[in-house]
């Protein structure tokens, strides 16, 4: 009864059989077996004993399922992994951008410092000190003083 079955499984599928024919729950496993040309697949028992002493079994065929659900975890674990890159990516670029925008800002504190004009506008929520030109025009200012 067990000759197509996988041996590392055949104690399991044993078990299995013997729990079957006393009515107790079943393994929600898939079991291995061997098909007559040699491959393993994966399949899925249901059974029902007989009031006869029979036990009726219907196998279902899990192999692609399995192989597909095994597909997507990995494929879902390296879209995990990229996204950790994109946010490291994100933090740094981040970072590094800050920095200029500190420079900027404590330039800008001089020529406050100084008694420079500096006009203050808005840009996407944040405080901005003065365009370029502006800056410019304050330094000379300070320059001739």
């Amino acid at each position: 009864a067990f000759d197509f079955t996988d041996p590392a499984d055949l104690e399991r599928s044993r078990v299995a059989f013997q729990r079957a024919r006393e009515h107790q729950p079943r393994d929600p496993r898939p079991h291995r077996m061997v098909t007559r040309s040699g491959t393993t697949r994966m399949i899925e028992w249901s059974s029902s004993p007989s009031p006869d002493g029979d036990l009726y079994a219907v196998g279902h065929d899990m192999t692609e399922y399995l192989a597909a659900e095994q597909a997507r975890e990995q494929a879902l674990q390296e879209l995990q992994a990229r996204n950790e890159e994109l946010q490291q990516f994100a933090y740094i670029a981040s970072h590094d951008l800050q920095e200029p925008l500190r420079k900027i800002q404590a330039f800008s504190d001089r020529l406050k410092a100084q008694g420079c004009f500096v006009t203050v506008r808005r840009s996407r929520g944040r405080d901005v000190q003065a365009a370029c030109g502006q800056l410019v025009k304050a330094k000379t200012r300070s320059a001739l003083s």
